[in-house]
């Protein structure tokens, strides 16, 4: 089975425009992207988003496979997030978030503002 993990570099631009890492998993499942991750970088915060992590963000959280769930529209949420673990401030300030805390509770912050694009 071909396995590929591309990467794409952050395009540097305006304000949530900073933000555009694109992921492409062919054809990995998330628990084989998660055991590579941990493989090559065992520090390593794992994000997903997307529609079926927004539908299903609680389930996604708590599966154990992720650290954090972008919930809605994700380009405000990530670099939020990034910003919070890069100064250690608190991620529940983040809005549209999911994750589990300390205490195995699965937490949702307030949901962010839909974009008017």
């Amino acid at each position: 089975m071909h396995r590929e993990i591309r990467l794409v570099a952050p395009v540097h631009a305006e304000h949530a425009q900073e933000l555009r890492t694109y992921l492409q998993l062919a054809p990995f499942g998330l628990s084989d992207f998660r055991a590579l991750v941990r493989e090559l970088q065992p520090q390593a915060t794992v994000v997903v988003g997307g529609n079926y992590a927004t539908m299903h963000a609680d389930e996604t959280a708590r599966n154990g496979l992720v650290d954090y769930v972008v919930v809605g529209e994700g380009e405000h949420t990530a670099l939020d997030l990034l910003r919070a673990l890069e100064a250690g401030t608190p991620v529940e300030d983040v809005d549209g978030l999911c994750y589990v805390d300390d205490e195995g509770k699965v937490v949702r912050t307030s949901p962010r503002a839909r974009e008017n694009d």
